[in-house]
């Protein structure tokens, strides 16, 4: 059985996931602190970053600890765990560096959870360079669209903390593209879970975000 918990934290409400299967917890985005962690869970095994900005990031090292998973996240911001400067720590409060990644994520890599459920990594640069979104699919029916800051409901992430205009036109662009692969539509629509905010569909934000192209 598949449940998706969000676990919003801090003043500008980053939000941590945790994708929760029958043996095993993939928690995507640890911003959140652990003692946000519901009981009774199963055992995390993979920590998945959709970008290295620090409100995303913050509490990295301490559900590495807790859990004993690893940390993936793309290589384009693989150094914003060490780096304050990149991470923007340095800029918005105070320097702040975590433990590097155990492991780098790249483009249109399949993660298998289970016999029923896997992770597929796009990869959306413009928030930041190595920006993701993760699409989960059951049984091989993509089921919801973790977007990090890459797309908000009725937004985008903004391109001037270190991103680039460009790069995420291109990428609004691309989850356009897969809106229409998908056959998504209104009324068979994808769940998306962004780093901000409320949930809302792909094709609701294909179809009436501005950002859009």
């Amino acid at each position: 059985m598949l449940e998706i918990i969000a676990l919003p934290y801090g003043h500008i409400t980053a939000i941590t996931y945790l994708i929760v299967l029958p043996d095993q917890v993939i928690l995507v985005a640890p911003p959140a602190p652990v003692r946000r962690l519901p009981p009774n869970l199963p055992p995390i095994r993979r920590i998945l970053a959709t970008h290295g900005h620090i409100d995303h990031i913050y509490q990295a090292d301490a559900w590495r600890v807790l859990s004993g998973a690893p940390l993936a996240i793309h290589a384009a911001d693989r150094a914003c765990l060490t780096d304050p400067g990149r991470n923007l720590s340095a800029v918005i409060s105070s320097a702040r560096t975590f433990a590097p990644a155990e492991a780098a994520l790249v483009d249109g890599q399949t993660i298998e959870l289970d016999a029923a459920h896997r992770l597929t990594v796009w990869h959306t640069p413009g928030h930041t360079a190595g920006s993701c979104c993760f699409l989960l699919e059951e049984e091989g029916k993509p089921t919801a669209l973790f977007s990090g800051d890459t797309l908000f409901a009725g937004s985008v992430g903004r391109t001037d903390l270190g991103g680039e205009a460009s790069a995420l036109d291109h990428s609004l662009r691309f989850l356009a593209g897969q809106a229409e692969r998908l056959g998504l539509d209104e009324t068979h629509d994808l769940a998306v879970y962004p780093g901000h905010g409320p949930a809302t569909g792909l094709a609701r934000e294909v179809g009436s975000n501005p950002f859009f192209p």
